[in-house]
């Protein structure tokens, strides 16, 4: 048998351990051993599952090599981002890493995860960029259950299943501010008032700093926006439902809003200076930075008024990017927008 053979072989078997036939039987196993530790990890895998399926639909994109797209299963077999077979792994191995606490077990994880992944790209079914988005989908989903592990004590019951929606959902109301901040300018957009480019038509290697269409009109009614949001989220605290899904107090909603607002608006400026480096026009495609500059931007700002950790952060991209395309989708079929992205 020829070395490339072999090695083929290999990986084919290596790639093996992110299908079902590896963690349907190993979870099955799982529960002789750990009930309520084996219902967090099909909860990890199914919600993985969920998200990387959403995000093949919503970013199609070619495999190294391209597969028929023209049915509803052909077109997921197609896509190539992110790589479900890494992010299944991933969502299998952490949530038992993360119990289990074994740097023994922690590094088998993190080099199986590896191996798998690196027999995706191997075998040419994905591009590095896939593996790593993969990795982190699922990475993200596993940690994000970790604080039902905690909390519940690994106690088998619906709030296990629950808490990593619930965390979303926390995520998602976190980041209102933000999002009202982003959708400003483009609901202003026929208001006059301060109409004019932040910068001012200047110019840098014969292109424009950010744009024209980058205004002090959208800065302030962003900020405005934010605010009002931030004073609404003040207002339902007092509401025992809203209360559960804060992740602060809102005492400071009114620096919380405009860092935010302000933030987010940044972010966004800052990602068409780069654009305009790159000779990419305005409203063009620029992924995923244009579904995320904004989040990063009013995460960033907002640091003086709330601890934010790893985990609050990487959830709200994650969550942020996945809506951000989702609703610009939705959008564009019932006509509202001209453009998907």
């Amino acid at each position: 048998m020829a070395r490339r053979d072999l090695l083929m072989m290999i990986f084919q078997i290596i790639s093996l351990f992110g299908t079902p036939f590896f963690f349907i039987p190993a979870t099955i196993y799982l529960l002789s051993l750990n009930k309520a530790l084996a219902i967090i990890v099909i909860y990890s895998i199914a919600s993985t599952q969920i998200i990387c399926t959403a995000v093949k639909f919503i970013y199609p994109k070619s495999r190294p090599i391209p597969m028929p797209d023209k049915t509803l299963i052909q077109k997921y077999m197609a896509g190539s981002f992110p790589s479900i077979h890494t992010a299944r792994i991933t969502a299998f191995l952490v949530p038992i890493a993360q119990f289990y606490a074994s740097k023994a077990f922690i590094l088998a994880a993190l080099l199986a995860i590896g191996l798998v992944g690196y027999s995706r790209i191997y075998l040419k079914k994905h591009y590095f960029t896939d593996v790593l988005g993969g990795f982190a989908i699922g990475a993200i989903v596993s940690a994000a259950v970790l604080p039902a592990q905690n909390y519940l004590n690994f106690n088998l019951n619906f709030f296990a299943m629950a808490g990593f929606s619930f965390f979303l959902l926390k995520c998602f109301y976190l980041m209102l501010p933000a999002y009202f901040a982003n959708m400003a300018p483009v609901i202003v957009k026929k208001i006059d008032f301060l109409n004019f480019p932040v910068d001012f038509g200047k110019e840098l290697g014969k292109k424009p700093l950010f744009g024209k269409h980058k205004t002090f009109r959208g800065i302030v009614f962003g900020v405005v926006f934010a605010v009002i949001a931030a004073y609404i989220q003040y207002s339902l605290y007092g509401i025992e439902f809203f209360r559960d899904i804060s992740f602060m107090n809102y005492k400071n909603w009114l620096l919380l809003g405009f860092l935010m607002g302000l933030g987010a608006l940044t972010g966004d400026l800052v990602k068409s200076f780069f654009k305009r480096r790159l000779g990419i026009a305005p409203g063009a495609k620029f992924v995923p930075f244009d579904q995320t500059d904004f989040v990063m931007g009013a995460l960033v700002f907002m640091l003086p008024v709330f601890r934010l950790d790893l985990k609050i952060f990487s959830a709200s991209l994650l969550l942020s990017f996945v809506l951000h395309i989702a609703v610009n989708h939705i959008a564009f079929y019932l006509k509202i927008r001209n453009e998907k992205w």
